[in-house]
């Protein structure tokens, strides 16, 4: 369960003004019994699911929190969890997942968390359901760093090969641990503690690494000389989804970043935010074969290096907690000396 507190007094939160009851097992001869509420937000608050309650009375006025619906999306209706057949109770009952919404991105680059809360409706299938209770909260993913991408591209200054030893670090954005799938409550309880002190948030970092292709030594040549490649690029699918599964973050096409939480997706833009040309920000995607093809000019010194983008989840304390994903290829690239 996420809990949130209004630190700022910003009126993120206001208390539900009443319940509506939806559910009591009555009839059902159970042990204990129980009922569940639906909670009346006031005005601009939403609520995040149903409140379930020991006994047939109303839960408390401060048993929760609705809060201010520009701190929410709506959200959709997941998969089924359960219901009360053959239980014996005068009312039905069933349960499902809050999921994530169908957006394809957040205007403000925000993203969806999910509050580990759930939807009960009064019958057995998704109709009875009210969707105004299935909200999800938002939280800003905040560019933590952002390199100055052209002082970053790489460049030949002489009549040498370039050195392309080391990944260079362009970007990244802070993610909330709740967020990273293996370190979620959900698949590692035991970690909640420690993140919460140690590391309650994640980054997710964009590198470039290069790799020389061909050196095109035109400085004696009269005429310009023509060379054609083709490569694979984007990402191999098993590789991006295995990070998928372990990390929770999804590398979609076309330069977007899809983050996952446990069983659904919300997919923020970054390609600007991250650095990415966005005349190659397509070539993110599933892996492709591609032909590029260069003139180097009469009196040029040229080399054709290999842009390869890989995504690195990173822990406060700057522990690498699986294999990065690296791309085949993003772009091949071409450099001359001199320029013009």
């Amino acid at each position: 369960m996420v809990v949130v507190k209004d630190s700022l007094g910003t009126g993120a939160l206001a208390a539900p003004t009443d319940y509506v009851e939806i559910y009591n097992d009555r009839g059902s001869g159970g042990i204990h019994d129980g009922a569940m509420w639906k909670p009346v937000c006031p005005g601009g608050y939403v609520a995040l699911g149903v409140v379930t309650n020991a006994g047939y009375g109303k839960p408390s006025l401060d048993s929760v929190r609705c809060v201010a619906k520009g701190y929410t999306t709506p959200a959709s209706i997941g998969a089924w969890l359960y219901d009360d057949r053959n239980t014996g109770a005068t009312r039905y009952l069933s349960l499902w997942e809050i999921d994530y919404p169908d957006y394809t991105s957040s205007p403000d680059g925000r993203a969806a968390l999910h509050a580990g809360t759930t939807l009960g409706c009064p019958g057995w299938d998704k109709t009875s359901c009210d969707p105004a209770i299935a909200n999800l909260l938002l939280v800003p993913l905040p560019i933590t760093d952002n390199a100055d991408a052209s002082d970053l591209e790489p460049r030949l200054t002489g009549f040498q090969e370039l050195d392309v030893s080391l990944a260079r670090y362009f970007a990244s954005i802070r993610v909330p641990f709740t967020l990273i799938r293996n370190q979620a409550p959900v698949t590692a309880p035991g970690r909640v503690d420690w993140n919460v002190h140690s590391s309650p948030f994640y980054t997710l970092q964009r590198e470039e690494v290069y790799t020389p292709i061909d050196v095109i030594d035109n400085r004696q040549g009269t005429e310009a000389v023509t060379y054609t490649y083709s490569i694979a690029s984007g990402f191999q699918e098993t590789e991006s989804n295995t990070f998928s599964l372990e990390v929770g973050l999804e590398i979609t096409a076309g330069g977007d970043a899809k983050f996952l939480g446990s069983g659904g997706s919300w997919e923020v833009k970054l390609s600007t935010k991250l650095g990415w040309e966005e005349t190659t920000s397509s070539t993110y995607s599933t892996s492709v074969a591609r032909i590029y093809t260069f003139t180097v000019p009469p009196g040029k010194y040229a080399e054709i290096i290999q842009v390869t983008t890989q995504f690195r989840a990173v822990s406060w304390g700057g522990f690498t907690f699986c294999a990065p994903l690296q791309g085949e290829s993003n772009i091949i690239k071409y450099l001359q000396y001199p320029p013009g």
